[in-house]
């Protein structure tokens, strides 16, 4: 008897599910890790369920000893080793958690398929094709640096080559750090390649953007001052700019991006140079002075996600904590009532998860995130402002993810190092010098001062996977 299909909308309720339920188990790979060790105990590597690295620890010896490169082969070897075996024990982890999985009115997994005719074949087929374009067959490398530490890794986020400057720096903490922060980015870049194409036989064509792979993201409305330059990576060529919503994508003139993708029509200010693709599901008003490298189209569906975001606060909530001007603590992952440093203020945090009412950050304060162990998460519930710095222990590029829930507009009056999601606000990116505005920018809408350099350093850890995500 031929088995029935279930209707497309008895699933769609049944598939948030699933992907709640798929996201969740993503997210719990974070705290699964894996330690490997080099046969004389001076290296040791500890990597996460995720793929990513979360420490190196180097004994001082080595570094003493001035051998850049014995100690940077050696660093190569611990990490793929520990890299491989985190990725293997997720892998094992997946088919358990997989075969677990279903759909009412579809068969599980491994029983047998619908008996319509053609059924099967199309399965093989759109397997096939699949497993033909997958990205991680196809033949390519990405590159990050961070300090003295170079690191290049393939489509299958292997390390293939390794580089630390000579001399070897005698801040072990610092080099320590610059080399997760440069495995972490390269194997970002591996995992979410920017505009993959999708070009099978009887697939889809198209090009799709994850949230790591845009530097300025909104669901609402882009508007962006003249001479802005938009650079990717290590700013190092440029970035790409993102929009899911419908309220306009708006460029200023004289400026320079990445490729464009923008569900609402985009403007172009002149002497502008796109340095990429553009893409729009509406229209595009440039004139002839506008430069765009890239194929363009225009009136077509774009695939962009959705920036939709929550956060479960703990049930036990902390005392505020105020320092006054010029004073220095030190505070360990809870749930504050507030935080504020007042003017010239120090606060250090470490490894994990903040959660707080509001975060005031005033002049020349700093937070100082000591991420030996990890990277640091913040969730906000209502109020930040941000007018001082974040800034790493170690030296290197801050390992911080904000999430900031509330509605009320946010100004980066001083460069901002690190990652930033606001869903429900406005994020403006006042103009500041040097070090420029570095991370990724995701909001309701965003506003972009002129006269700026905005480079991209995505977080090291997938959207879906960042710690306490409700």
């Amino acid at each position: 008897m031929t088995t029935p299909l279930p209707s497309l909308s008895s699933l769609n309720g049944p598939l948030n599910t699933l992907v709640r339920a798929i996201a969740d188990f993503e997210a719990s790979l974070v705290a699964s890790v894996v330690t490997k060790t080099s046969t004389d105990g001076k290296v040791t590597v500890v990597a996460n369920g995720e793929g990513r690295g979360v420490s190196i620890t180097i004994d001082p010896s080595l570094i003493a000893g001035g051998d850049n490169v014995a100690l940077t082969n050696t660093v190569k070897i611990v990490a793929n080793s520990a890299l491989a075996a985190a990725i293997a024990q997720s892998a094992a982890k997946a088919i358990t958690f997989a075969t677990g999985l279903h759909l009412p009115g579809l068969p599980d997994y491994g029983a047998p398929q619908p008996d319509f005719a053609g059924f099967g074949p199309a399965v093989t087929l759109v397997t096939q094709t699949a497993l033909d374009n997958n990205p991680c067959n196809k033949v390519r490398t990405f590159q990050c640096s961070s300090g003295p530490a170079h690191v290049t890794v393939d489509s299958d986020r292997r390390i293939v080559t390794l580089v630390i400057d000579a001399p070897l720096s005698e801040d072990v903490s610092f080099l320590q750090a610059s080399l997760v922060d440069a495995i972490n980015c390269a194997i970002g870049e591996a995992t979410h390649p920017p505009a993959d194409v999708h070009d099978g036989v009887g697939g889809i064509v198209g090009r799709t953007f994850g949230f790591e792979n845009i530097v300025l993201y909104a669901n609402g409305s882009i508007n962006t001052g003249p001479s802005l330059k938009v650079r990717g990576i290590g700013c190092q060529g440029f970035g790409i700019v993102g929009n899911a919503g419908s309220q306009g994508t708006v460029l200023g003139q004289s400026s320079d991006f990445g490729s464009i993708v923008s569900r609402a029509a985009v403007v172009i200010g002149s002497l502008t140079h796109v340095h990429g693709l553009l893409q729009t599901e509406s229209v595009l008003v440039a004139d002839s002075t506008v430069t765009i490298d890239g194929p363009t189209t225009q009136n077509t569906a774009v695939i962009l996600p959705v920036l939709q975001l929550a956060a479960s606060f703990p049930a036990t909530v902390l005392n505020a904590i105020n320092l006054a001007a010029g004073a220095h603590a030190t505070a360990a992952p809870a749930y504050y009532r507030s935080i504020t440093l007042g003017s010239g203020a120090e606060l250090t945090v470490t490894s994990g998860v903040y959660f707080t009412d509001s975060l005031d950050l005033e002049l020349n304060s700093k937070l100082i995130v000591n991420t030996s162990n990890g990277p640091v998460i913040f969730w906000i519930k209502n109020s930040f402002i941000f007018k001082g710095a974040f800034t790493d222990a170690a030296g290197v590029f801050p390992r911080i993810w904000v999430g900031y829930l509330g509605t009320a507009g946010v100004t980066l009056e001083k460069p901002y190092q690190g990652s930033l999601v606001a869903p429900n606000a406005q994020i403006t990116l006042a103009t500041v010098g040097a070090p420029n505005h570095v991370g990724s920018f995701h909001a309701l809408n965003l506003q972009v001062g002129p006269d700026q350099t905005i480079c991209h350093h995505p977080f090291e850890l997938p959207f879906q996977s960042i710690p306490e995500r409700a």
